[in-house]
């Protein structure tokens, strides 16, 4: 397993779950200003991260474990895609 693939995957994951209290806070208690443009910049920042890993599962043979937990899905519809970070287990505890 390359450590690189390795090391992205938990980057998207880091950046998602950040993401998602970010949002929990947003529905529940509301942003700052300066935390809705953190969470914009995190969103891009996602997106970039998202295409690095993307290129590295292609470039070289992935095995599962090392892109366990992660999946392709559509974003805005057909042909654009993305990639999602499985974080039930992080949710459950």
């Amino acid at each position: 397993m390359d450590g690189r693939v390795e090391e992205i995957r938990d980057d998207l994951k880091r950046l998602m779950l950040e993401q998602l209290e970010s949002l929990k806070v947003q529905t529940f208690g509301g942003l700052t200003e300066e935390e809705l443009q953190q969470q914009k910049e995190r969103l891009k920042r996602i997106r970039e991260v998202s295409v690095d890993f993307l290129v590295a599962c292609r470039s070289e043979f992935v095995t599962a474990d090392a892109a366990g937990g992660v999946g392709v899905l559509p974003l805005d519809g057909p042909g654009v895609g993305g990639v999602g970070v499985d974080i039930a287990a992080e949710l459950a505890s």
